[in-house]
């Protein structure tokens, strides 16, 4: 009994029993530990949120306020973004831009007779573009133009830092294709909408040109001083020579002149023009286009302007094309002709037009002393047969020279409009926009 009572394995709290069978333990709530407690289900705690206590410091409240207003800003300036983005420009249009207020008169052939307004004279294509020279530009406005996007990061950093260690502005960021997209859809307005702007169509361009497409416009429109639009222009118009006939030391004083061309012209100042000029060979040998020697070589040469004016400034035949501008207005609207771009596509031959001007000088020089005068007049019309509607207009060629005021009475420009009008043609010359194929006949 005694080993039943105190080492009584089988849990018998009895010591009466004489059973054989364990008896269970009673319930002792005192003995149960805590973490096996059996509660009913009314009793259990309903679930919370853990209360977090507010911060009681001034600086955790303003950085509260502050991530709000981070939060804030950051979908507002997306939203900006977007809107801005939509009521952007097709980049393709770069391609055929032309600026506002410029006209193109034609000839027969085609050939350009005369070029009104801010135009670019003479474009090239990247094709038949020195390769020293669209290095060149590279070099002076955008070293990293093939590897970026539309917005060089770096340069503006290193632009940052230089302006504030100079006090003022010193360099520049904008890469070449901000330039371009501030050339053709923008302004010169200084703002930040301006210049978001200009960094959103900068990558939209970059995203559907290609690199060589970027370039070839830029060099086209840049405007490089003294009426030059385009590389080719400036070629013309300071050294009287063709892009392909430049010197080393001549293409890079041109590329120096794209930051300011007023102020590094060498018709202006050729002492800037000259130190501007040994920058951009430095920064080509720095970027590896050229050599040292090619460098030293160039640098040492002097300046050596041949100054021109523009191509297609002057008209080939004053008379005709001035003629022809004072009836435009009668077939475009003066919001168009102001809005640029136009295309005339005359009938007048060039070789034609040279004899005729021979064939007046020769009689007035012949026959004008013994018959008393000194000016005439010649007008040329060579009727044709229409075989259809589209060459209706081509029933009449008008080819006009005026040397001076006829003599005889009566005005051959008005006879010329009358029988013009009696064979239902607009005066022998069609519209045509740059950018599109739309014709008006």
């Amino acid at each position: 009994m005694s080993g039943n009572t105190n080492g009584n394995t089988n849990g018998n709290t009895d010591p009466n029993s004489t059973d054989s069978e364990p008896i269970l333990p009673m319930f002792d709530p005192d003995r149960v530990e805590p973490h096996r407690t059996v509660r009913h289900r009314r009793d259990r705690p309903k679930f919370s949120i853990p209360k977090v206590p507010m911060p009681r410091r001034w600086w955790s409240w303003a950085l509260i306020v502050v991530g709000m207003g981070a939060c804030g800003g950051a979908v507002a300036a997306r939203m900006a973004i977007v809107a801005i983005e939509k009521d952007l420009p097709d980049p393709k249009d770069v391609l055929t831009y032309s600026r506002v207020g410029s006209t193109t008169l034609k000839a027969e052939d085609g050939t350009v007779l005369q070029k009104i307004g801010p135009a670019t004279r003479d474009k090239i294509s990247m094709a038949d573009m020195p390769k020293q020279l669209a290095e060149a530009f590279i070099s002076s406005e955008d070293t990293d133009f093939y590897t970026h996007s539309g917005i060089d990061y770096q340069a503006i950093a290193r632009a940052s830092l230089a302006n504030l260690f100079a006090g003022k502005v010193v360099e520049g960021a904008s890469t070449i294709t901000q330039q371009l997209s501030r050339i053709a859809f923008l302004d010169q307005e200084r703002s930040l909408a301006r210049k978001a702007r200009e960094a959103l169509l900068a990558q939209k361009m970059e995203r559907e040109l290609s690199k060589d497409q970027i370039l070839e416009s830029y060099l086209n429109l840049v405007y490089l001083g003294s009426g030059a639009y385009g590389v080719a222009d400036a070629a013309w118009v300071y050294f009287s020579k063709p892009v392909e006939q430049l010197s080393l030391g001549e293409m890079a004083m041109i590329a120096g002149m794209a930051p300011a061309p007023s102020t590094y012209s060498p018709q202006v100042n050729p002492d800037l023009a000259k130190q501007r000029r040994n920058i951009v060979l430095q920064r080509m040998v720095k970027a590896g286009f050229i050599t040292e020697s090619e460098q030293e070589t160039a640098a040492a040469t002097p300046i050596a302007i041949q100054p021109s004016n523009p191509k297609y400034q002057a008209s080939e035949a004053p008379y005709f094309t001035s003629y022809v501008l004072q009836e435009l207005p009668k077939y475009v609207s003066k919001e168009e002709m102001e809005l640029g771009g136009l295309t005339v596509e005359t009938t007048m031959n060039l070789k034609w037009q040279k004899l005729a001007q021979e064939t007046i000088q020769n009689a007035i020089a012949d026959y004008g002393y013994g018959q008393a005068f000194e000016q005439a007049a010649l007008v040329s019309i060579e009727p044709r047969t229409a075989k259809s509607k589209r060459w209706w207009a081509a029933m009449i060629l008008v080819r006009v020279s005026l040397i001076g005021r006829p003599r005889h009475s009566g005005n051959p420009v008005q006879r010329l409009r009358r029988l013009s009008m009696r064979r239902r043609s607009p005066l022998g010359f069609r519209l045509t926009e740059d950018t599109s194929t739309a014709n008006w006949w």
